[in-house]
């Protein structure tokens, strides 16, 4: 994999990076203005996963679309953690009694970001690489490991930082968004590619 410099980013994504500045910094005047008491915890964190996007990308260089999307998954979470809703914060906002709550939509829209990321990733070390069924799965398996990671971290900042994530239930809510998204996003890419696979292919009879 080729090495870029961030500098080279620069060039390529001002205003992604300019945008993700600008949410990060933003949120956190708002949430320390309003006393959130989780602000300190999602600035560490934010502001970790961006550095690791960043030192990925050098190395990756994901599509435009995935870096956008992981950004507006960036600006979702810091919003859900934040902003008051109710006697809780806006992840606690349901649609209803049904089991739509918009914490499981950012987890599902985030994780299935994050497998195609790991797709794009696993390209890069290996550009030989097809995919198949089995690798979808693997895709989806990959995005779902990273899911599990950010548990491990919102556990540990439950910890460190006193802040509300929810019990078992609600862990066990973002693993089945996080499945879902993950598959959803896998299906849709093993979709795409066949596609772009068979018009390859007809393209090519004379």
């Amino acid at each position: 994999m080729s090495r870029r410099s961030f500098r080279d980013q620069l060039r390529e994504h001002p205003t992604l990076l300019a945008f993700a500045a600008v949410y990060l910094v933003g949120w956190t005047i708002y949430g320390l203005a309003i006393g959130a008491p989780a602000t300190v915890a999602y600035l560490v964190s934010v502001t970790v996963v961006i550095g690791l996007v960043i030192w990925l990308d050098q190395r990756v260089g994901f599509s435009s679309w995935i870096l956008w999307a992981l950004a507006a998954w960036g600006f979702a979470h810091m919003a859900g953690g934040l902003v008051p809703f109710c006697d809780g914060v806006l992840y606690n906002a349901g649609l209803g009694d049904t089991v739509v709550h918009y914490d499981r939509v950012v987890h599902a829209f985030g994780f299935g970001v994050a497998a195609i990321a790991c797709w794009e990733a696993l390209v890069a070390i290996n550009p030989t690489v097809t995919l198949t069924p089995g690798t979808a799965v693997l895709v989806a398996l990959m995005g779902m490991g990273v899911g599990a990671a950010n548990e491990v971290v919102e556990f540990a900042a439950s910890h460190l930082f006193a802040s509300n994530v929810g019990g078992y239930e609600n862990t066990g809510w973002d693993l089945v968004a996080n499945l879902l998204g993950c598959t959803v996003a896998s299906a849709l890419l093993y979709r795409n590619r066949a596609r772009a696979g068979v018009s390859s292919v007809v393209g090519s009879v004379p």
